[in-house]
């Protein structure tokens, strides 16, 4: 199910939904709103016992369960060089997309022990970070 979140009354919403529908999981998509309530979410799927994913650290450091995306080191690193290019004379139109090659993955395992998963080895050992 797609659910479309742009404010408090909507992540409302969206909470009652996922509740009626039963919903085994989600996933979080980009969004600033969403970084903004990480841990409202996280405090939701808790209490639902309800595993969840988003491109935000933040999220498992709130008690999400697991997260991927990219770093924010990441993005400040991109952001400068495209500011660098700008400031010596680049046009706008002239800067190539940049695509980011740094990601994490970030796994919360008291989030999982308390929602009874057992996350893999061959995850755990992926993650850049497990959260214990």
């Amino acid at each position: 199910i797609l659910l479309e979140v742009r404010d408090d009354a909507s992540l409302e919403r969206a909470f009652a939904t996922i509740r009626a529908t039963r919903a085994e999981a989600f996933i979080l998509m980009q969004d600033s709103f969403l970084l903004n309530a990480s841990e409202r979410i996280a405090r939701f799927a808790a209490r639902e016992r309800l595993p969840g994913s988003s491109p935000y650290r933040r999220f498992v450091d709130a008690g999400g369960l697991l997260s991927y995306g990219t770093t924010p080191q990441e993005n400040f690193r991109i952001i400068a060089n495209q500011v660098v290019r700008l400031l010596e004379g680049a046009k706008p139109a002239d800067l190539p997309f940049v695509q980011p090659d740094q990601f994490e993955l970030v796994v919360n395992a008291r989030a999982a022990d308390a929602m009874a998963i057992a996350i893999p080895r061959s995850v755990l050992v992926r993650a850049s970070d497990v959260v214990r």
